[in-house]
């Protein structure tokens, strides 16, 4: 097998490995993009991929398969930067209070809570968040983030917003984020004055 060969085949599988990635959590995001969609608000991906180019028809193909370029063009929602910056930033400005999972280091905690509106309620209360502040609405193992209004994320049902993973609404400037682990732990609060965003 020559090199180039060898390259070749190092290609198809990382292809073939972040095809069954995005088949293995779409199916669970899905149903919240599609009840944001139902709210009738304004909305927009920050990005729904951060790929390699040689990766971006396997993610033109999935978000084909599931329709989701028919509500925005395909090249406007895969970032080419192989790194998932929103992500990335989020854990740069909250680091994680624990070793085998990720929980922010927050200065309000609550454990074991359902009410996800009754929770956002306090959050914003908290953080003084404007209603119609736009935020950004991820989970921590999706790759896609969204920028919606936060009073929008308020409007999604109980059985919309508790997905199976970590729940994660962060400002743009990266200054606040309220977390809702799948433990049903909600935590919020404000960036630590030692960490410095860069984007």
């Amino acid at each position: 097998m020559t090199e180039a060969q060898k390259i070749l085949l190092q290609q198809k599988k990382a292809q073939v490995k972040h095809t069954q990635e995005l088949k293995s959590w779409l199916p669970y995001w899905l149903p919240v993009f599609n009840a944001v969609l139902a709210l009738r608000r304004p909305w927009s991906f920050e990005y729904f991929d951060c790929v390699k180019q040689p990766y971006f028809p396997i993610c033109e193909a999935a978000i084909q398969q599931f329709l989701i370029g028919t509500y925005i063009p395909i090249t406007a929602i895969i970032k080419i930067p192989d790194n998932y910056y929103v992500h990335d930033k989020m854990k740069a400005l909250f680091p994680s209070s624990l070793l085998l999972r990720y929980m922010p280091a927050l200065t309000t905690h609550v454990a074991w809570e359902t009410d996800s509106a009754l929770m956002l309620s306090q959050a914003a209360k908290t953080l003084t968040i404007p209603s119609e502040e736009e935020v950004y609405f991820f989970y921590t193992r999706f790759t896609p983030v969204l920028r919606l209004p936060f009073s929008s994320i308020g409007l999604l049902r109980e059985e919309e917003i508790m997905n199976p993973e970590d729940l994660c609404i962060m400002a743009l400037d990266g200054s606040w984020l309220i977390f809702r682990s799948l433990e049903n732990e909600w935590t919020w609060g404000y960036k630590q004055p030692d960490f410095k965003t860069t984007l």
